[in-house]
């Protein structure tokens, strides 16, 4: 049966919703700001394994907040253009809410949503999910596009590691792998322009060399023309890139 939430129990079952999340997490908010609590439980989140669709509407979120949503490849940003909508589901419940998941509001602010329930309020649930699919569908996805120079400081850490950000000696051994010496790793070639494996591949994906399929990176034709090449291990699969690839232009092409 559908339940109402005030202001500290919107927050105490939203905390809930995404500690207890199997497989996916959906944050519908205007505004977005994540308290570090927030934070914290979404990154324990995608350690389980769990991904996350997150939509907002208000171009003022923070460039800091923006890159820490953009760090994993786990998390899925959208804008959606005049979204006023706040909606917080997993794959068992649904809060509606007028709440935004922001700090300000879920401290300040009285708020008051209602809790559904997939197994008690099925046919709202169901709507719920629905609706933020659409939301979703109509929202623009958000990459973040690094400037790559040679004397970048990198210092952000991403939230958690993939296939391709691997240990110093993982890496050479797969250095001596290599079948074409002229070819390098995705963090070797990271490291020589001064960032990371994490940040270089949603630049990639963004410029078209790198595509998704059912959550796994693919190269493309582009990226296979210029050199790149897709490699298997015990470990996962793993890209070649040629050494003297140069970045900027490719990127800017």
């Amino acid at each position: 049966m559908a339940k109402l939430l005030n202001t500290s129990a919107t927050n105490f079952v939203l905390e809930n919703l995404i500690s207890k999340a199997r497989k996916h997490v959906v944050l519908i908010s205007p505004y977005l700001k994540l308290n570090k609590r927030i934070k914290k439980l979404v990154e324990d989140a995608i350690l389980r394994g769990v991904s996350f669709h997150i939509v907002y509407g208000k171009q003022e979120l923070q460039e800091g907040e923006k890159n820490w949503l953009l760090s994993s490849t786990r998390i899925k940003l959208f804008f959606c253009d005049d979204l006023h909508a706040k909606c917080y589901l997993n794959e068992a419940y649904s809060i509606i809410s007028s709440m935004n998941l922001y700090e300000f509001s879920q401290v300040n602010n009285y708020e008051m949503s209602i809790l559904l329930s997939k197994k008690d309020d099925t046919d709202a649930y169901v709507d719920s999910v629905k609706e933020a699919e659409r939301l979703i569908r109509m929202g623009q996805e958000q990459y973040q596009i690094p400037v790559l120079t040679e004397t970048e400081t990198e210092t952000k850490t991403p939230l958690t590691p993939t296939y391709q950000q691997t240990t110093a000696q993982e890496q050479s051994r797969q250095t001596l792998k290599q079948p074409d010496s002229t070819k390098i790793s995705t963090n070797l070639l990271a490291s020589k322009y001064k960032t990371n494996a994490q940040r270089l591949l949603v630049s990639l994906r963004a410029s078209g060399f790198i595509s998704t399929e059912n959550g796994r990176d693919e190269l493309t034709e582009k990226s296979m023309d210029i050199g790149a090449e897709l490699h298997e291990s015990s470990a996962g699969h793993y890209f070649l890139w040629p050494a003297d690839l140069n970045l900027h232009t490719m990127l800017s092409n």
